[in-house]
């Protein structure tokens, strides 16, 4: 059977919108996920897809419509003057997604965390969390201008640049914004459990 093609339903609503939705879904899947190779691929996956937005955006959106190509070329073209300024795109999305599909590889290094945490009242050091289902994989930045943060906390922050994006499009251009304002995600909250001895 072949794939049915989604289409927008009106002229105001833009492909590049159901990527970030698929994008955020990706984080979902992330976050929930404890196999560290499984969180690789939903990491990759969500990369790959919010970077995914601004190509559809442009190749699709813009292609049935003037004066959104307009105000999407100058809106991109006033971000490369200042590219410390969006950070979040280029130091984030458009550079992971450069080696993640050029080199199969990431500036974050897959951690999957332990923890030693002391007993009070025994005073012995107890081991939570072996890369189980208690604990979830990061991937940790070790420089440039995210050193040191989990690339889970970055992503929503991309899906947030990539909303408000499109919102403002939306609104010079169709006089509405479909812009949604994602829930935040917190099922990969990493809650340790001992190690059993």
């Amino acid at each position: 059977m072949e794939p049915v093609p989604v289409s927008p339903t009106s002229p105001t609503e833009l492909r590049a919108r159901q990527v970030l939705n698929d994008a955020y879904r990706a984080l979902e899947l992330l976050e929930a996920e404890p196999n560290p190779i499984d969180a690789r691929i939903y990491y990759f996956a969500m990369i790959a897809l919010l970077r995914a937005v601004g190509h559809v955006l442009d190749k699709v959106d813009c292609a049935s419509n003037n004066a959104l190509k307009t105000a999407s070329a100058r809106k991109y073209n006033e971000m490369k003057k200042e590219p410390d300024n969006y950070a979040v795109f280029f130091h984030f999305i458009e550079a992971e997604r450069n080696l993640i599909l050029k080199e199969y590889r990431s500036n974050a290094e897959l951690v999957v965390p332990l923890f030693v945490i002391t007993d009070v009242a025994t005073g012995e050091e107890v081991l939570y969390g072996d890369g189980d289902d208690t604990t979830f994989p990061m991937f940790i930045f070790e420089d440039g201008p995210f050193a040191g943060e989990d690339a889970r906390d970055i992503a929503p922050r991309a899906i947030a640049f990539w909303d408000t994006y499109l919102g403002e499009l939306e609104l010079e251009v169709f006089a509405v914004s479909r812009a949604q304002c994602f829930p935040p995600i917190t099922t990969g909250v990493t809650l340790p459990k001992p190690v059993p001895e």
